[in-house]
């Protein structure tokens, strides 16, 4: 199920007024974006890219990072340093990958700073996998995403 997200939820509150819950796309009509894009498995060595795989029934996890982008990616070594459960990811949308590995999330804040991570399905030889840098949406109505999943 594409778009089964938590965003969508958060909009509805129970009464007349405006929510101020982050999410809720009331509080800045307009200001609002489209994240979007698919979970893959890692291509084998020397593979075209072109032929990965999706990732069907991933959860895809949309979120705020409690630190600084220094503890989120180690530029050194070219890796996100965020552990799977990390405390410093603070989830605030989830979603499931279709048949295609397809995620969407609608109804995002472009004036926030989000990181975004992956579960692959039980009994996948994966881990948690973060997509690469922390981003922001200030400028664009809606992004596509590609996260290649990590091996254990």
């Amino acid at each position: 199920m594409v778009g089964g997200a938590l965003v969508g939820g958060v909009a509805c509150g129970a009464g007349t007024e405006p929510s101020t819950t982050p999410l809720d796309v009331r509080a800045a009509p307009g200001d609002t974006a489209v994240l979007y894009g698919w979970v893959y498995h890692p291509a084998p060595p020397s593979t075209p890219w072109t032929q990965r795989r999706p990732v069907r029934a991933a959860v895809v996890e949309l979120g705020t990072w409690r630190g600084t982008p220094y503890e989120f990616r180690d530029s050194l070594v070219r890796a996100v340093g965020a552990r799977p459960d990390d405390r410093r990811f603070a989830v605030v949308a989830r979603t499931q990958t279709d048949a295609g590995g397809r995620f969407r999330f609608g109804g995002i804040p472009k004036p926030q700073i989000f990181a975004m991570r992956a579960r692959p399905p039980a009994g996948l030889p994966y881990r948690v996998t973060y997509f690469e840098s922390l981003f922001g949406l200030a400028h664009v109505d809606s992004v596509n995403f590609s996260i290649t999943l990590e091996r254990r």
